[in-house]
């Protein structure tokens, strides 16, 4: 990185905490300036994204109304199916297959967790499309990510989050659960 591109960037982070007053976007720039300074200079084919976000199920145990993934269409297919499902375990769908069309396949995320590391990115986040939570298998994906030493958070619901689910995730040492409070009423919400 050049001493002017470092100098513009440093620049760059003090006008946004400057302007919004808070440090969320900047934070996430100071972090990679590297990257930062690729941009500026014209190499942005070189950039490798930081994170990326996997989403490990298309099923989901809510039917909030403004959820975007119900409606601009993306898991109608995915809810289709699965409505005369609702009443089987995830685990007895996964073990016959009849709902495997809707979960990550354990081994696409490994390879795919390999690659992203090995092209030099850095953190996963688990989150929606559905709930993450509804993969059987959602703690081998934590233990898949810290083995290929990336960070990875999630973001959930809450619903299925059970004593013993959370311990296993644990175990793989997130960087964050985030959960959800939004609800399906304004009165609710409240």
């Amino acid at each position: 990185m050049t001493v002017a591109a470092t100098h513009l960037a440093n620049d760059i982070l003090e006008a946004i905490a400057g302007r919004w007053g808070y440090l969320d976007a900047a934070a996430k720039l100071a972090g990679h300036p590297e990257r930062l300074a690729l941009f500026l200079t014209g190499r942005e084919q070189e950039i490798t994204p930081v994170n990326i976000e996997i989403w490990p199920s298309l099923r989901c145990n809510a039917r909030c109304p403004k959820c975007p993934y119900r409606t601009n269409g993306a898991r109608h297919e995915a809810d289709r199916r699965n409505a005369s499902k609702r009443l089987i375990s995830l685990q007895t769908l996964v073990e016959t297959g009849l709902g495997t069309q809707d979960v990550m396949p354990i081994e696409r995320w490994a390879k795919m967790a390999h690659e992203f590391r090995q092209a030099g990115g850095l953190s996963v986040t688990f989150t929606s499309g559905g709930e993450p939570t509804e993969h059987p298998n959602l703690p081998d994906f934590g233990r898949i990510a810290r083995q290929e030493g990336l960070a990875w958070g999630l973001y959930s619901n809450g619903c299925n989050l059970t004593a013993d689910l959370v311990n296993q995730l644990l175990a793989n040492s997130p960087e964050f659960i985030r959960v959800s409070i939004n609800s399906w009423s304004a009165h609710s919400h409240d």
